[in-house]
């Protein structure tokens, strides 16, 4: 997964806004954004739903290119 260092934490604000919040621990960097937004620089939130998160390229080279994740995966439960 090309994202694989974000962490999810949870939704800000009302539902209908579908804001999320991600944290990067190896960077120690914490993201906020809605559908839209780039996040870390290179990457964009494309969808937010209840259950998961779809994140592209912000790079044109790399238009159309994305991953839809569910949630749960993101667990910020230690391993």
């Amino acid at each position: 997964m090309f994202f694989k260092f974000f962490k999810f934490v949870g939704f800000i604000g009302p539902p209908s806004e579908k804001t999320i919040f991600l944290t990067d621990e190896e960077a120690e960097e914490n993201y906020i954004g809605g559908v839209g937004d780039a996040i870390a620089g290179q990457f964009r939130i494309l969808d937010i739903g209840y259950e998961y998160v779809e994140i592209g390229y912000t790079d044109p080279l790399f238009e159309g290119q994305s991953e839809r994740v569910i949630l749960a995966e993101w667990s910020t439960e230690e391993e």
